[in-house]
């Protein structure tokens, strides 16, 4: 992965842990390592919808951005 997206990866990463508090957060990052980024992606948007209760509006946004991220990592990987 070159660097451009390590930096991407990680400004996103803490883009939305930034909005979640750290103990709030349901999985743990050997976990996060093993599972493909849609598998994640997926297991996050239930998290936000079923845990947080979030807006549709909320939940549509975060699975564009998500699906955005996931095909960018795809082509720059």
């Amino acid at each position: 992965m070159n660097h451009q997206v390590v930096k991407w990866f990680g400004s996103f990463v803490e883009m939305i842990l930034w909005r979640i508090p750290l103990g709030d957060y349901p999985f743990q990052f050997p976990e996060f390592a093993s599972e493909s980024l849609n598998e994640t992606a997926k297991k996050f948007i239930n998290y936000l919808k079923i845990e947080k209760n979030y807006s549709q509006n909320t939940i549509n946004a975060y699975s564009i951005d998500l699906k955005f991220f996931s095909s960018f990592v795809k082509k720059n990987n």
